[in-house]
């Protein structure tokens, strides 16, 4: 018998892998602000879905699903959604461009160009959520970095692979000050995220803070202001990402982030319009669980590299108990407060090597007081209405006396 001649599958399998794939859509059935409900689809929470509009596609981010449908934000305009649009999921995982090629480049959440130059080819991919360095494999902080600042350098010395918060109110100069170290820092590679910023801002920041000359090695994130809020809050990922791949290769990375107070405010704003509940002055447990991963990716690992982080925390009407100038101070080695008295003091852990010790010694001096805070009883003077209410004169001169010397040892 004669054996049956092979089958030749080559034509076939081309066939297979040149056929267009079959793509699971779903439906919009509900828009309402910043929120938009999906049915018929079923994939992660933060995975990417597309809406298919007349003008073109509009991006969203799984933020959570409840009754078969999924609930998403809008990573763009809402503008063109209509009732019943098609919906498709992104295939693959969000990632950001990384590499030498962004060295120079001012980009935006989703590594568009936004100095006006061709788009950012790069082949290195990094995962914008990735995981912290284990707590065993960081090594301990124990060499200075210059900033360039000698106020800082000698007041406030700064060590390789610390996360310093320094907390203000709205026009105190934290930028300015943000600029000062990017043009002058003793760091290989500067990551600058500009988080809720104004547009004006960012080209004042580029332009003037850090200088043309400068630019050769920093890398500019910004998510402005009328961005939707899980855009700014992806570009403070993005630009962490950018920091951790840097630290990899065993360059000394300073990442700045200007400010991370606005990142929680984008979370809140997605995680209301969501439903998710409120716990203290609106901010809600997602805010409170995300800010510890973002600022703990900071720092030092294994290798060489460290990233040393410095962000700005907005204090509002100068109230450092507020939610989330606490919850940075927590997940922060050291912490300088720019006016106002504070119970939030520098801390650098103990069990650091002698130079972070030192800088922490340093750095809890440094923390200026300037004026007691309103309704301190301690060392607060008499009301008006306490003075009159006192039935001698002598009796309120001495309290008043007495006010004024706990205020000076306040100060």
């Amino acid at each position: 018998m004669n054996p049956e001649p092979a089958i030749s599958l080559g034509s076939y399998a081309l066939q297979v892998a040149s056929a267009p794939l079959a793509r699971l859509e779903g439906r919009v059935k509900k828009v309402v602000g910043q929120l938009v409900e999906v049915e018929g689809v079923h994939v992660a929470v933060g995975r990417e879905l597309d809406v298919i509009t007349p003008s073109g596609t509009v991006p969203l981010e799984v933020i959570g699903f409840r009754d078969e449908r999924l609930l998403a934000a809008p990573l763009g305009p809402t503008a063109g959604i209509s009732p019943g649009a098609r919906v498709r999921p992104r295939l693959g995982e969000t990632t950001a461009e990384v590499g030498d090629e962004v060295l120079g480049r001012v980009i935006d959440a989703f590594g568009r160009p936004l100095d006006g130059r061709p788009l950012v080819r790069s082949s290195g991919r990094a995962p914008l959520h990735a995981q912290p360095p284990a707590p065993f494999e960081r090594r301990p902080i124990d060499r200075p970095l210059s900033t360039g600042v000698r106020a800082l350098d000698a007041i406030l010395p700064l060590a390789e692979g610390q996360r310093i918060g320094l907390f203000a109110g709205t026009g105190v100069g934290k930028s300015t000050l943000l600029g000062m170290m990017c043009r002058h820092a003793d760091a290989d590679v500067i990551v600058a995220a500009l988080i809720g910023e104004r547009g004006r801002e960012v080209g004042d920041f580029v332009r003037n803070a850090i200088g043309p000359e400068n630019m050769g090695r920093c890398v500019v994130v910004a998510a402005t202001s009328d961005t939707p809020p899980l855009v700014r809050v992806r570009g403070a990922l993005r630009a962490t990402a950018i920091a951790e791949h840097f630290r990899k290769q065993g360059k000394r990375v300073l990442l700045v982030m200007d400010s991370v107070t606005r990142f929680a405010m984008a979370l809140r704003e997605a995680s209301l319009a969501a439903g998710e509940p409120p716990l203290t002055k609106g901010y809600t447990p997602t805010v409170f669980a995300a800010l510890p991963p973002l600022l703990e990716r900071a720092g030092r690992d294994g290798g060489t590299g460290s990233i040393t982080a410095v962000y700005t925390v907005l204090v509002e009407g100068d109230d450092l108990n507020d939610p989330s100038p606490t919850r940075c101070a927590a997940s922060s080695t050291g912490t300088s407060c720019s006016r106002g008295s504070s119970p939030i003091a520098a801390s650098t852990p103990r069990s650091t090597s002698s130079a972070a010790s030192r800088g922490s010694r340093a750095r809890s001096a440094s923390v200026p007081i300037s004026t007691p805070r309103r309704g301190c009883a301690s060392c607060s003077p008499p009301t008006r209405t306490q003075r009159t209410s006192s039935r001698s004169a002598p009796t309120w001169r001495a309290r008043t006396r007495a006010s004024t010397r706990r205020a000076r040892a306040c100060l």
